[in-house]
């Protein structure tokens, strides 16, 4: 990992506060190593680093810095050519003039550069999804950009909540477009390339990958040379990002999007560690072993247990929210349980982020069935999005939310999307790069993170299909099935593969959502019977930690809180370990509130 924070029209003052914040987030991240601590000032351009050990990073080279310049990157990338090291920021400073169309990857780029004191520029460039996020400040001509919201706050004294970041946390699991829960912070989107030169007082901003190029001719499916075309591209990028980073790890579930990783590693030849989270007996944990055992693989299964929560809850909920800023939700506190102080090699790991662009996630069958128009899909926007939660969020909240969905419509609508477009379109742009991308920030400073599915070759594989061909995830299909067809025999936990016809795809979609629904009465109704072996253990924990949770949330959170969450109703939901699931607010909603609550409280 390479934390860093770069600056235009950084004076001397701020540069010094800057290094030692800098310094102090070792704190926060003790896998990075303080000897690596460095800060280059001049004239208008600043940059600072610290980083992890070069001896447990390598081949990995995150700085260069010669007489006129400096040149960084965070994240996992690719020469998409093979002609270069992209890996390593000496010969990314080479071949800056052929950046950013050439790299494939999740990564930030930075470069200064100052020939002399009336000749300067600073630049950054974000990959093509905004996988690895990147957050700015700016007070009148002076900018800083960081991959950390926390080192900003703290440089900056940038503390206050953000009304529509914290709203869009709280109703969605999320800080959408471009906010952060600090009203001074915000994330610069995907296929950015910024620039700042001499006198400028913003960045000249130029997209290289964005919106409109999601714009593209739609067609029933895909010919036998596309999915050969695409795959190949998939499996190259894989294979040479596997011969730059090691150790490896991959997971396997009963899912499609892990299947899809899993068909394109083999194919690649990745030698991975892959396993699998959950009991012996679930399903994800029984097909990762099928799968494991018939192809070969080095195959693990993990689990967490309600006490590990509560032994290990002070330390691993503090370090979540300061690593994240609060962006992810203490439901994933599990993630990070086990993350080590300090660490021998930095790994890597291949995960499926992102296969739910191909997959019409946010999209209903029963659209494709008639005529449905522009306002019916604001109306169902609205409805399928944005709600009070049982009571636990209060109206001014969700109205903010509600106009946000408005406007995406209406944005979307202007830019030339039709209406059965924009489900996929709001999960790409919201779910996937804020949510998705703040959940891979999780353990960052133990590994890097490659997501195949957010490269663009299958992005825009995806949205040249039309809306309910996404929704028979007919990329996935015909992917896995060219790739390995051995694999794609092998069945799912969900069941078959969805159909192609939407009538047959609604029937079979209203049909589960009703197993389903019975599915959760029924845990519900044994776990509060208190069966230890069902009960969730994000139910246990809570149960247990409820007085001193409820204290914390209630007397020390920012009073903000309360002007969006019914005070009186979360009082009653956390009156007692017995109350804690009998008001109909979802547990994960509970997090979102606790997270909410703890990270306004940290300062």
């Amino acid at each position: 990992m390479n934390l860093f924070v770069v600056g235009w029209n950084v004076d001397q003052e701020l540069a010094g506060i800057a290094i030692k914040q800098l310094a102090a987030m070792i704190d926060i991240f003790p896998q990075l190593d303080p000897d690596t601590l460095w800060q280059s000032h001049t004239g208008k351009t600043y940059a600072a680093s610290l980083r992890t050990a070069d001896a447990a990073a390598s081949p990995r080279r995150y700085v260069w810095q010669d007489d006129n310049s400096v040149t960084l990157y965070e994240g996992a990338l690719v020469d998409r050519t093979n002609a270069f090291a992209a890996h390593d920021a000496k010969e990314l400073s080479e071949n800056w003039q052929q950046l950013p169309e050439q790299l494939e990857g999740q990564f930030v780029l930075a470069r200064t550069t100052s020939a002399n004191l009336q000749s300067q520029s600073l630049e950054i460039v974000t990959d093509p999804m905004g996988v690895d996020q990147v957050y700015c400040h700016r007070q009148d001509d002076r900018w800083l950009i960081s991959n950390s919201v926390e080192l900003i706050s703290n440089i900056t004294g940038a503390k206050s909540l953000d009304p529509l970041g914290l709203n869009l946390f709280l109703t969605l699991g999320w800080a959408g477009s471009n906010r952060t829960l600090r009203k001074e912070i915000h994330a610069i989107p995907g296929g950015q390339h910024w620039i700042w030169t001499d006198h400028d007082r913003r960045p000249t901003q130029r997209t290289y990958f964005g919106r409109a190029d999601l714009l593209l001719p739609q067609k029933r499916g895909l010919s036998r040379c596309e999915v050969d075309s695409l795959a190949s591209e998939m499996v190259q990028t894989c294979r040479l990002m596997a011969q730059n980073y090691a150790p490896i790890k991959c997971a396997i579930t009963g899912g499609r999007d892990s299947r899809l990783i899993t068909a394109l590693l083999i194919d690649a030849k990745v030698e991975a560690e892959y396993y699998t989270s959950g009991t012996q007996t679930s399903q994800d944990v029984v097909i990762g072993r099928e799968i494991a055992r018939r192809f070969g693989l080095n195959h693990r299964v993990q689990n967490r247990t309600a006490q590990e929560l509560v032994d290990r809850w002070d330390e691993s909920s503090r370090r979540l929210i300061q690593q994240v800023a609060g962006l992810v939700s203490l439901w994933q506190v599990a993630d990070v349980m086990h993350q080590p102080a300090t660490i021998d090699r930095l790994g890597f790991h291949f995960t499926g982020h992102g296969g739910e662009i191909a997959k019409g996630s946010y999209s209903r069958p029963e659209m494709f069935l008639g005529n449905f128009g522009r306002d019916d899909m604001l109306v169902y926007l609205r409805k399928f999005l944005v709600g009070n939660h049982h009571g636990i969020l209060l109206g001014r909240a969700v109205d903010l939310v509600n106009d946000y969905v408005n406007n995406f419509h209406r944005n979307a609508i202007g830019d030339g999307f039709a209406p059965l477009d924009i489900p996929d379109l709001f999960y790409i742009e919201e779910r996937c790069k804020r949510w998705q991308t703040a959940q891979g920030r999780k353990n960052r400073s133990i590994g890097d993170r490659f997501s195949p599915s957010f490269m663009r070759c299958f992005v825009q594989a995806a949205y040249r299909l039309p809306p309910a061909a996404r929704c028979g995830y007919l990329l996935h299909r015909r992917l896995i099935q060219h790739v390995n067809p051995d694999l794609y025999r092998v069945r799912f936990a969900s069941g078959s593969w969805p159909s192609m016809h939407p009538r047959i795809n609604n029937l079979r979609t209203r049909s589960q959502r009703i197993q389903n629904h019975m599915g959760k009465r029924l845990r519900r109704s044994v776990s509060t019977n208190g069966n230890p072996a069902t009960v969730d253990p994000r139910l246990a924990f809570l149960q247990q930690r409820c007085k001193s949770i409820r204290q914390v949330c209630l007397d020390g959170s920012d009073a903000m809180i309360w002007e969006f969450v019914n005070r009186p109703m979360f009082e009653r939901i956390t009156a007692s370990p017995a109350t804690i699931h009998k008001q109909g607010v979802r547990l994960s909603k509970l997090y979102d509130i606790v997270t909410a609550c703890l990270y306004s409280g940290n300062h």
